[in-house]
Parts: structure tokens; C-alpha cells; sequence
């Protein structure tokens, strides 16, 4: 299971994040995290995109 904490990280950096709730996620009640994105579906990202981007903020 991923932690809650990377997968915030990883939200932050990805440029396909989609909010699943705008109003919640910009009113703060929400944080930006994977578990919160529109493409974020069985615990795995629809776009394949959550790997890549790991990797990319490990490498930096």
C-alpha cells in the first residue's frame, strides 16, 4: 500500500491531476493527492502515470 504522503507528492507533480471534488479539494477540506484525482481508480492510476513520476522526483 502506498502512503498517504506520496501520494500527495506525486499529485502535486503530476500534470493530469483532475480533482474528483474541485469545491472540497480548493476550499482545503481536501488535500492533492492521488487518492483524490478523477483518474486515480482501484488503488492504481488509470493513466499509468504514478511510477514515472515517482521516479522522476527520486531521481531530484
Amino acid at each position: 500500500m502506498l502512503s498517504i504522503e506520496k501520494k500527495m507528492i506525486v499529485a502535486d507533480s503530476c500534470l493530469e491531476y483532475e480533482p474528483k471534488n474541485e469545491f472540497f479539494m480548493y476550499s482545503g477540506i481536501l488535500p492533492k493527492s492521488c487518492a483524490n484525482c478523477v483518474n486515480y481508480r482501484d488503488s492504481q492510476c488509470s493513466k499509468d502515470l504514478f511510477n514515472n513520476i515517482c521516479n522522476n522526483i527520486e531521481k531530484n
